[in-house]
């Protein structure tokens, strides 16, 4: 006597259940089952839940968000590129300044030399400056300055 794996209060259950979505969908003929009438108000309460809708923004909002990440990291980037910039020239000036200097003191006139270290340094000063003041105006440095 083998009656699968379904038990009669199983089963019974099951029919409430199926009772109470049928008079969900209008097929009132189901009577006054108490059991059926539980399935009913469930039947009509999951009916009657809203729809899950993302906000009318999300689309502007995550595009925002990511195009504000693109624009960090290219200035991480971009300072990174700088700073080795920077410490190349450092290296390679260390490496030939010398030789350059040679050069330099050979084929231009007396005096000169200064007026053109004097620009570089003021050029570099100017670049500098702007540079630093582009860094601390960063929105996530706002109460650097």
């Amino acid at each position: 006597m083998n009656q699968g794996n379904e038990r009669p209060d199983e089963q019974e259950e099951w029919q409430a259940q199926e009772r109470g979505l049928r008079a969900a969908r209008g097929d009132r003929a189901t009577g006054r089952d108490p059991l059926a009438e539980r399935y009913l108000l469930l039947s009509e309460a999951l009916a009657a839940a809203p729809v899950a809708e993302p906000p009318a923004d999300f689309a502007a909002t995550v595009s925002a968000r990511i195009a504000q990440q693109d624009a960090a990291m290219e200035r991480t980037l971009t300072t990174l590129l700088v700073c080795a910039l920077a410490l190349s020239l450092v290296v390679v000036t260390g490496m030939y300044g010398d030789k350059v200097l040679q050069v330099l003191r050979v084929g231009l006139p007396e005096g000169s030399m200064a007026v053109m270290f004097s620009a570089l340094a003021c050029i570099s000063l100017t670049w500098g400056i702007r540079f630093a003041s582009v860094v601390v105006r960063r929105p996530g440095n706002a109460g650097a300055m």
